[in-house]
């Protein structure tokens, strides 16, 4: 009866043991297409209003598109010169407990809309929304964009 015991134990122990990347890896899948529904405000003027929300016909209303073999497409819809195809990187960083997305963006074009594509970015995911966050401290005040996916 005493091994009956000891083995239970062993086996709920080894299903429940996992490493935090296991249990988090898989939580964020950005493998879809998203629209831009609202962009970080580091300056607001009421202080708990930090997003602007970006509707269909603004100048930076923009769609992204991460697809399964590590390519994305990034449209601004209203400037229909400006958009960008390359390549990215989805990583879970388990010491520190942070999704990164790092774009390639040496083919891009996108002038003065740059501020709304990052080569390096945090990402979370909160209430089905994707949340970017300019991963390299380049933006002195903070950059972030969030996110509504649009299909699987």
């Amino acid at each position: 009866m005493k091994c009956v015991f000891l083995l239970l134990i062993a086996i709920i122990f080894s299903c429940t043991a996992c490493s935090k990347e296991d249990k988090n890896q898989n939580e964020i899948n950005i493998k879809s297409k998203w629209e831009v529904i609202a962009t970080w405000d580091p300056y607001p003027v009421n202080s708990s209003t930090r997003w602007i929300p970006v509707n269909s016909d603004s100048e930076n209303y923009h769609t992204i598109i991460f697809q399964e073999n590590s390519l994305f497409n990034f449209n601004l819809i209203n400037q229909p010169d400006i958009n960008c195809d390359g390549e990215y990187t989805f990583e879970y960083n388990s010491d520190i407990d942070e999704y990164r997305l790092y774009l390639n963006l040496s083919d891009c074009n996108i002038g003065n809309f740059g501020w709304i594509l990052f080569s390096e970015s945090i990402v979370f995911l909160e209430n089905n929304e994707l949340i970017f966050f300019e991963g390299t401290f380049a933006c002195d005040e903070g950059c972030g964009i969030k996110y509504r996916r649009l299909s699987n």
